[in-house]
């Protein structure tokens, strides 16, 4: 709240704002059931959202792995990669460049990244260059849990279209990464209480600096890049 010339009361009432729901606020949601002024709740919303980044320790657990295309158009097309602990649940979601199958050292690095290799990763296509190296491949369909079926994952992946598209309206690819993280924060947190989800926040936004969302926090609507939308490519054996 460094420097913002909004009162404590104010952030109060904003962070009990964006924690309700069902997902994260956008900034036109914070300005309209806050009272803030046009264009205030860009610099609400980098903030909550930088508060709501997490450091991700590796998952010490078998893990389900899903990915699917950010972006139809090719000039802003990425790659959407979530990790799922089978036993805590707790979700990492990161934007990639390219797609697993096509760089396996990326891909390998990702794993390597969010969870320990001495345990299991259920994926669509257990044949994945780059797994073994971090992980005991298995075929998803060994998985028992209806949450981390294909079908679970793939509501999974409705719930991120849905805040990108229609609480966010389109986020431009700068900002991604901030948005991301908004909504693994909300992903690991919407069992808790409301209560408890303010507070979470509010304490992460005691430390970490604001992290600025690059041409404002709207959809890009008189730029001429299109906003991102979500598309699952099909089975991975067919890449």
């Amino acid at each position: 709240m460094s420097r913002s010339h909004l009162g404590l009361k104010k952030w109060a009432h904003l962070v009990h704002v964006w924690s309700g729901g069902d997902g994260p606020s956008s900034a036109d949601e914070l300005e309209r059931r806050s009272g803030l002024s046009n264009g205030t709740g860009g610099d609400a919303s980098a903030r909550l959202l930088t508060a709501a980044t997490e450091v991700v320790t590796p998952l010490d657990e078998d893990c389900v792995f899903w990915w699917f295309i950010v972006g139809r158009q090719k000039e802003t097309r990425v790659y959407a990669f979530i990790l799922k602990g089978c036993v805590t649940g707790r979700t990492v979601i990161e934007k990639q460049p390219t797609p697993p199958g096509r760089d396996a050292r990326s891909f390998g690095a990702f794993l390597s990244r969010n969870m320990r290799p001495d345990h299991c990763l259920f994926l669509e296509n257990p044949k994945l260059s780059g797994v073994r190296v971090a992980a005991t491949p298995r075929g998803l369909g060994a998985i028992g849990d209806p949450k981390l079926s294909q079908s679970g994952l793939q509501k999974l992946q409705r719930r991120v279209d849905a805040v990108i598209k229609d609480v966010y309206h389109g986020v431009s690819m700068a900002n991604l990464d901030l948005y991301l993280a908004g909504i693994q924060w909300w992903e690991n947190n919407r069992d808790l209480s409301h209560r408890e989800r303010a507070r979470l926040l509010a304490q992460g936004m005691r430390y970490p600096p604001r992290v600025p969302l690059l041409n404002g926090a709207r959809k890009l609507q008189n730029q001429p890049t299109p906003p991102l939308e979500l598309q699952h490519p099909g089975p991975e054996s067919s890449r």
